[in-house]
């Protein structure tokens, strides 16, 4: 969530899915975060912090809009992202 090198990850696991899925819908599912996991990462708390006290449903709108942004990146259309 909080560590860049996710977001460059998941860029590039999904131009490698670009090549081998023609659809141009794309399911990205998270509708299910496990928030106690977040709470229990120092870092994670730290940004959440560092943001001004975010929520949990805060930080997860944040990743969703980075996420969602690398998808229509890539020119597909999104299924389902889920943001509270």
């Amino acid at each position: 969530m909080t560590n860049e090198l996710l977001y460059s990850a998941i860029a590039t696991i999904l131009d490698e899915l670009k090549e081998i899925f023609v659809d141009e819908i794309w399911h990205v599912g998270g509708d299910e975060p496990h928030y106690e996991c977040w709470d229990a990462n120092t870092n994670i708390s730290t940004f959440k912090r560092n943001q001004g006290n975010w929520t949990d449903d805060q930080l997860y709108t944040y990743f969703s809009h980075r996420y969602a942004g690398l998808v229509a990146k890539r020119k597909f259309d999104m299924y389902h992202v889920c943001c509270f």
